[in-house]
């Protein structure tokens, strides 16, 4: 008679198994982007950028997007292929990298990988859902009660009735920042938008799926996710997407930012930017950025952060920035070669350093840009950087009327309207030919 206890045995241990909290498969996960580019004919390319812990388990092989629309009925799934190895972006100074977690070393590293796939909408609707959800978040952060127990979701959606052919908007910064506790952070996602289409930034909670949060420690909301110095004080303009806030200590944060993509008033998209925060002590000082208002502004009018310019001028304004740290070399970096290209930056000086931006705009330009300039100290192990972003609107003017002849001894009359586009409505306008004309 065989022994009934070598099969219970392996019950037992499958029960463990199964019985294992998360953690055990993750810890991993620091941040996710996605994102969706139109390559005509209703198809779309949906690309996946995956931020990892180099401390934790290996990044996802081929990731699974997920494909809906409540309103047409609509469930699919999308096997995404990577894109070659992964790329370090540890923010970690150049003569330290080979001392981090990426490469065998103990300083903190993360790994960036992107996922790339076609998919062709069945039909036109106003909801499609792309969304993705990967186990699980890194055990070390602070704002959340066992964190390692949830995956780590975003989703992007797209209205693709009201725009046939949209493209979501890209990041250039990616959503990993290290900062230093009790000095002023500033940060920017350095979102670009391929259309020219308005984008509005809000903090909310972060998902563990569809519709589900992860929950905050008690002091903690979607809106204040970080301990701060005066508490409550962390900060995030509508507009440009900059963050901005002093961290009261240490801390690892899970902060999540949906950006959503207006066209001519009626939003068309969004997407989600999962971000993990990390606070750490440093012995360095961080630049010191004058914001919010640039100055030396000529050619355009500024609005907070934003500038409006007429098509045909040229931008120009300085950014001023120095470093309590009197040895070190300031250097400034920005993403105008993705956002603006035919922008320049200069810098004059090593610390202080002025920053000198010029744009000669043509009626090409119509529409919203944005662009980000990165201050750094370069130091060691950790550079102190500051990213701060501003918004240029070149406002055009669209004419609603339909095609009408009027006989010069009749009295009909036709009204036309001048109305903004991608401004804010101020301006001067002007008719041509003028006889006939009364507005």
């Amino acid at each position: 008679m065989k022994s009934i206890y070598p099969f219970l045995s392996r019950c037992f241990l499958l029960f463990m198994l199964f019985a294992l909290p998360k953690v055990s498969f993750g810890s991993h996960a620091m941040g996710v982007d996605l994102a969706y580019e139109c390559v005509g004919n209703d198809e779309y390319q949906i690309t996946l950028t995956f931020y990892r812990d180099c401390f934790g388990i290996d990044a996802p092989t081929s990731p699974i997007i997920n494909i809906s629309s409540a309103s047409c009925g609509v469930t699919q799934s999308l096997s995404l292929i990577q894109q070659g190895p992964g790329n370090e972006i540890s923010q970690i100074c150049g003569a330290q990298l080979g001392n981090t977690t990426c490469n065998g070393g103990t300083l903190q590293g993360v790994e960036e990988y992107t996922y790339v796939g076609n998919y062709t909408l069945p039909q036109q609707c106003t909801d499609w859902v792309f969304s993705y959800g990967v186990c699980c978040r890194n055990g070390a952060i602070t704002n959340s009660t066992n964190p390692e127990n949830y995956d780590l979701y975003a989703e992007a959606g797209l209205n693709n009735i009201a725009a046939a052919c949209d493209n979501s908007p890209d990041f250039t910064t990616p959503p990993v920042p290290y900062v230093c506790a009790g000095q002023q952070v500033n940060y920017n996602h350095g979102a670009i938008d391929p259309d020219g289409d308005s984008l509005v930034f809000t903090l909310v909670a972060p998902l563990d799926g569809p519709g589900v949060t992860v929950p905050y420690n008690g002091g903690f909301t979607p809106t204040n996710p970080i301990s701060t110095i005066p508490a409550n004080t962390f900060g995030l303009d509508p507009e440009t997407g900059q963050i901005f806030f002093v961290p009261a200590a240490p801390q690892i944060g899970i902060v999540t930012v949906l950006v959503e993509e207006y066209r001519n008033g009626v939003l068309i998209g969004y997407t989600m930017r999962d971000m993990q925060v990390v606070v750490i002590n440093c012995t360095n000082n961080v630049p010191d950025v004058v914001l919010p208002t640039p100055t030396e502004v000529t050619g355009g009018e500024l609005n907070g952060s934003t500038f409006d310019v007429c098509a045909g001028s040229t931008l120009s304004f300085q950014i001023n920035a120095s470093d309590p740290d009197a040895s070190d070399v300031l250097t400034a970096i920005s993403n105008l070669a993705s956002a603006i290209p035919d922008a320049t930056i200069t810098t004059v000086g090593s610390n202080p350093i002025i920053v000198d931006f010029e744009w000669q705009t043509t009626s090409d330009d119509v529409g919203a840009h944005s662009f980000t300039i990165t201050v750094s100290d370069g130091a060691c192990p950790t550079p102190g950087n500051q990213i701060v972003g501003y918004d240029i609107i070149v406002p055009g003017v669209q004419i609603f009327a339909s095609d009408t002849t009027i006989c010069p001894s009749g009295s009909q009359m036709i009204q036309l309207d001048a109305n903004p586009v991608g401004g804010t409505g101020n301006g001067t306008y002007s008719w041509s030919p003028a006889t006939g004309l009364d507005d």
